[in-house]
């Protein structure tokens, strides 16, 4: 791991200076060119706080423009820090908030939104940015039919002050609602065009789904079908980066020990994993797709651990690699687990993970050569 005040460089995928030992590669979608790729990062993880569950834990992290907002769920509640990346600042703990409420922390036109669902009912809370209740009562959003259980709702950034959130039974936006029958949801994304989301379909099996925002079935959309009994994570292995301003959905799926990256409009990218329960997410960093996971490990510590390795894609799903492996951000012997991130500024990035019982946080730089 870098060491504060050192910045240590990955050279196309070695991480850290260590080479990721991961599955055979499969050829780039797209036809990715060989690039080298650099990692750096000026100190050591941060850590925010304890994990009870790293299954229920759900970490998020948000870029406000000059700070993370980190949100998840502990025995204590849900837990939110305000943080640089190099210390916290603020500290909101939210006792009587279950796990079973699906947290969801957005950043939007109008400041850090919290949203969440108790029995049938959709609330969001406005928070300072000091990462304080702004608003004395909460707001209710819109009534879905179990809307905090498994793929009960999913809050979607639309504009920067208009959030859907889709239920099983509508999507609410600005106070409206469009009637429509969404069975369950466990991760979505907007494109700028219409709503996709994952959906189970029945025995274990998991496919994507779309709605335009008129509530109306749309089939000639972007198609994937995954094992989800094989995945982990709220969205059965599954995590969007979709984005407006490039007007293409981009999920990425782990199960079953094989990764999907898939880009609309693009063959999607296949890759074989060491770990049956990997755990992935991606995100845009503003030129270019970040894919991190939980894999590993990626080299020989003796235990059966996972540890956190990153990927990068071209605006055209090709993978920036010149040497088709994976580059290691933490290795760790103690298991590593929820990778999450966000752009965070011009060729900087953020994550959360959690290691062994406990939350981290760290600010990275990358950049293509």
């Amino acid at each position: 791991m870098a060491r504060a005040g050192v910045l240590l460089l990955a050279i196309g995928s070695g991480g850290c200076g260590e080479t990721a030992t991961e599955g055979a590669p499969e050829e780039p979608a797209g036809g990715g060119e060989a690039t080298r790729i650099l990692v750096g990062c000026q100190t050591d993880p941060l850590t925010l706080g304890a994990v009870s569950d790293p299954e229920l834990a759900a970490p998020q992290i948000v870029w406000t423009g000059t700070y993370f907002a980190v949100g998840w769920a502990s025995a204590d509640g849900y837990q939110i820090r305000i943080t640089s990346g190099r210390g916290i600042s603020n500290v909101l703990s939210l006792p009587t908030m279950p796990a079973s409420a699906s947290p969801q922390l957005l950043w939007t036109g109008s400041g850090l939104k919290l949203y969440y669902a108790l029995e049938d009912s959709i609330f969001v809370d406005t928070l300072s940015e000091i990462g304080q209740l702004a608003v004395a009562d909460s707001q209710l959003v819109g009534i879905g039919s179990a809307a905090g259980g498994r793929g009960g709702f999913r809050a979607v950034m639309v504009e920067p002050d208009n959030v859907a959130v889709l239920t099983r039974d509508g999507i609410y936006s600005n106070g409206t609602k469009v009637q429509t029958q969404i069975y369950g949801i466990g991760a979505a994304g907007w494109n700028g065009q219409y709503f996709l989301y994952s959906d189970v379909l029945g025995h274990g099996a998991w496919s994507l789904n779309a709605r335009n925002a008129d509530g109306s079935y749309l089939d000639d959309a972007m198609t994937l079908q995954w094992n989800g009994s094989g995945g982990t994570g709220r969205g059965a292995g599954s995590y969007f980066a979709s984005m407006a301003s490039t007007r293409r959905h981009a999920v990425v799926v782990a199960s079953g020990g094989l990764l999907t990256f898939a880009l609309e409009g693009y063959p999607p990218f296949e890759r074989e994993l060491l770990e049956p329960e990997a755990d992935v997410s991606s995100f845009w960093d503003g030129e270019r797709y970040i894919v991190l996971l939980a894999n590993g490990p990626t080299e020989d510590l003796g235990t059966a651990n996972r540890d956190i390795a990153l990927m990068a894609f071209t605006k055209d799903g090709a993978w920036l690699t010149d040497t088709e492996t994976p580059i290691a951000i933490s290795r760790f012997a103690e298991d590593e687990r929820f990778p999450v991130g966000v752009g965070a500024g011009e060729s900087e990035f953020g994550m959360a993970w959690i290691r062994d019982g406990e939350l981290l946080v760290q600010r990275c730089a990358i950049t293509t050569r």
